[in-house]
């Protein structure tokens, strides 16, 4: 399962299921500290940054990321986070 996400009220709601499945995380780059994500690495979270920041609720930017991570990610299961 590949989760991508937006904003930190998404990141925030997927955190548990996150961490229970070992899934992979797409998120924008300014989402989450250093710290954060060196923490979700050392649980076994795949964490990659998008190339842009996606506004929430751009519903044309978030298919472009959606699109973006199908080309990339090695998981055909993929939950977007939609506001």
């Amino acid at each position: 399962m590949i989760y991508l996400i937006f904003s930190r009220e998404g990141y925030d709601s997927i955190q548990s299921a996150l961490l229970e499945q070992k899934a992979s995380l797409w998120l924008n780059p300014e989402l989450l500290q250093p710290d954060e994500i060196a923490d979700l690495a050392t649980h076994g979270i795949d964490v990659q940054l998008l190339s842009t920041s996606v506004k929430p609720g751009d519903e044309k930017a978030m298919l472009a990321a959606l699109d973006y991570v199908e080309q990339r990610g090695i998981d055909p299961d993929i939950m977007v986070e939609f506001l």
